[in-house]
Order: C-alpha cells, then sequence, then structure tokens
C-alpha cells in the first residue's frame, strides 16, 4: 500500500509539471506569467562605474510592434503550420502599439544593470482564427555613443514576435509568445530572446570618476591661497549625466567645470563616460614663482607638467590629452603640487654684490684722487 502511494505520489507530481510545461516556455521567451495574453519584453543597459558612483544615463528607448507579413513556417519537429501576418488590431484596447523604456541620470544602480519592461497585451478573440501570427518589434532611440553609451557591433534594432493561439471550445486562448532575432531561425533556440538584454542585444554605459587634487609644497608655499583650476571636458558626453563635487559647472559652458582648492583639497567630477576626454589647468592666485608638477594615475596617453615654472597671476596646463577611453578599471585621480621652497640669505647678498664691488671702487679711486692732490699741494 505504501509503494501505491508513493507511485501515486510521483504520478501525481509529474502531471503537474507537464501542465506547467507551456507557461514556463513562454515565460522564457518573455511573456509574463500574471497574464497569459500579456507579452513582456526587457530592455537592459549594463552601467558600470569603477569608483562606486554607478547611475542611469538619461536615455529613452522606443520600442514599436507593427504588423508582420505571412510567409515561413514553424517546426516544432512534430507539426509543421504557416505563419500568419499579426496586426496591431489585436492588441487588447488600452494597449499601445508603441512603447518606451525610460532611464533616468537621478537613478541609482544596485549591482552592474539597469532594466525596463515594455508590455503589449492582445484580446485572443481579436486573432480572426487559431494559429501562429508573426509581428515586428523595432527599437529606435538618439544615437547611444553621443552620451557614451557602447552598443555590440551586432546589435540588432529590430526582432519578431510570433503569437500562439489557439481553439479553447468555441473561444480562442494565447498559449505561448515567442520573441526571435531571426527571422529564418524561429525555431532555433539560439535565436530565442526575452528582449534587448544580453548579448549582442546588451548596452553598456561605462563610467569614471576623476578627482583632482592640489597641494602646496616647499617652506615657502602659501597653504592658505586657493587656486583655481579648470577641467575642460569633450567627446561624447551629456554634461547632464556628469555630477561634480568641491566645484561646478561653469554658467556659460556645461562642458567646463571650475573649483578653487587650497591645499591638499579635492574636486571629483563623476559619471564621465569611455567616451570623454579632459584637459586641466591652473592659475596662480599668488605674486610668487612656484615649481608645479602634475601626476595622472589610472588613464594613459595624457601630458603633465614637470617641474614647471608657474609665476603669479599667470595659468598653466597641467593634464593635456587626457582620455578616459585608455583608462584602467579604477578610479582616475590627478594630483597636482605647487612647490616654493626657501630662498637661502645668501642670495640677498649675491644680488646686491655688483653693486657693493661698484660702490667700494669709486670709494677707493676718491681717496687716491685726494691724496694725490694733497700731495701735489
Amino acid at each position: 500500500m505504501k509503494h501505491l502511494k508513493t507511485i501515486s505520489a510521483l504520478i501525481l507530481a509529474l502531471m503537474m509539471v507537464l501542465t506547467m510545461g507551456t507557461s514556463v516556455f513562454a515565460d522564457d521567451t518573455g511573456s509574463a506569467a500574471a497574464n497569459k495574453n500579456t507579452m513582456t519584453v526587457k530592455k537592459v543597459i549594463s552601467v558600470i562605474n569603477h569608483d562606486g558612483y554607478a547611475y542611469e544615463p538619461g536615455f529613452t528607448y522606443t520600442y514599436t510592434l507593427s504588423d508582420g507579413t505571412a510567409g515561413g513556417t514553424v517546426n516544432d519537429g512534430k507539426n509543421t503550420v504557416n505563419l500568419k501576418a499579426g496586426s496591431v488590431s489585436y492588441l487588447a484596447g488600452g494597449s499601445d502599439a508603441v512603447q518606451t523604456a525610460v532611464f533616468d541620470k537621478a537613478n541609482a544602480v544596485s549591482g552592474s544593470e539597469a532594466s525596463r519592461d515594455m508590455s503589449w497585451e492582445f484580446d485572443p478573440q481579436a486573432f480572426p482564427s487559431a494559429g501562429v501570427y508573426r509581428f515586428v518589434l523595432t527599437e529606435t532611440s538618439d544615437d547611444p555613443a553621443s552620451i557614451g553609451i557602447e552598443r555590440p557591433e551586432n546589435y540588432d534594432t529590430s526582432k519578431f514576435l510570433d503569437v500562439y493561439v489557439q481553439n479553447n471550445g468555441s473561444a480562442k486562448e494565447i498559449y505561448s509568445f515567442i520573441l526571435v532575432d531571426d527571422a529564418s531561425a524561429v525555431t532555433a533556440e539560439a535565436s530565442k530572446s526575452q528582449g534587448w538584454n544580453a548579448g549582442n542585444d546588451l548596452d553598456k554605459y561605462e563610467t569614471y570618476n576623476i578627482t583632482i587634487t592640489n597641494k602646496a609644497t616647499g617652506a615657502l608655499a602659501d597653504t592658505t591661497a586657493a587656486f583655481p583650476y579648470t577641467v575642460t571636458l569633450g567627446g561624447r558626453i551629456d554634461a547632464a549625466n556628469i555630477a561634480v563635487e568641491g566645484a561646478g559647472f561653469d554658467e556659460t559652458n556645461a562642458n567646463i567645470v571650475k573649483g578653487n582648492l587650497k591645499s591638499e583639497e579635492t574636486m571629483t567630477i563623476k559619471g564621465l563616460p569611455k567616451t570623454a576626454t579632459f584637459a586641466v589647468s591652473e592659475s596662480n592666485p599668488t605674486p610668487d614663482t612656484y615649481k608645479t608638477t602634475s601626476t595622472v594615475a589610472g588613464v594613459n596617453g595624457t601630458e603633465n607638467a614637470a617641474n614647471a615654472d608657474f609665476e603669479g597671476g599667470a595659468s598653466l596646463d597641467v593634464v593635456t590629452g587626457g582620455n578616459v577611453s585608455t583608462a584602467a578599471e579604477t578610479a582616475i585621480s590627478i594630483e597636482v603640487a605647487n612647490n616654493l621652497d626657501s630662498i637661502s640669505p645668501t642670495n640677498v647678498v649675491m644680488r646686491f654684490a655688483p653693486y657693493l664691488f661698484i660702490l667700494g671702487g669709486a670709494v677707493v679711486l676718491l681717496m687716491a684722487s685726494r691724496r694725490r692732490k694733497a700731495e701735489q699741494e
């Protein structure tokens, strides 16, 4: 009897798994389990910042579901059916053919991905008959590279949505959705997709932070003087996606960041994409001439100041040719040392020595002239 109960339980469990098979298969290709008439498509952006400042880019994608065309077949290994032309008129009332995925620069990203879901609900009774209906789903947007989003070379902006409709008594029901990349490979597992969320369909937004530290070194350096710094940003960036600390954006040019730094103070520019370039200059607010050296860590291809004369009131390019695309997977740091060593008192004597020699010579000549005059008298 115990064996019979065990066998019965196993059979019941197997029947439950088999009845769930269709909905699980549909979920794997993007449909929502909560409503079998609704197809959900994912849009994912890989978001990476190498210093803990991971925020979404301010960017919007638009997805348009449009009518498909008949032609081709679907074969599950047992049966073959012809594809029928899908029509957006089969959507349920209130379901818009056009959906958007809006990513907001104010949204912090936990983990390494930002994701949005777009959904289309269909009315199964609107389909004229049972069958497999093909639709076209297209992604459009502004140029992602314009703000530093990297896109795979084989990225495909169009996919095909197949809606599986079957009879259920006198009514019709939707029992599966399949989203495929390739119209000619509808039965290939490799072609099935959940949306634009992985592999060659995954956009990447990789950003870096730049921290600038000012140092006043040497015995005579003015550690209380605030040295004005100017960072000029270039490349394909959107200043709206960039944040600053210890500084501010120029009022007339959003690609210029300015900050006034005393010794050991810092300013940080956060969220620079790999498509950004940068250059750094500083001004000398003191009347003294410093020797200035800059050092950049975390990025290649820059030219730095090396013990350069930095006169009072002048400006100096301390970093040029900065290119974030050459950065390692770490934060970028720039250290600028303005050095003014003590001056030896000997220099004061040497400075006036020529005049003292001239004066001394004049005194000797005067005394000699008076002595000769006295001897003549």
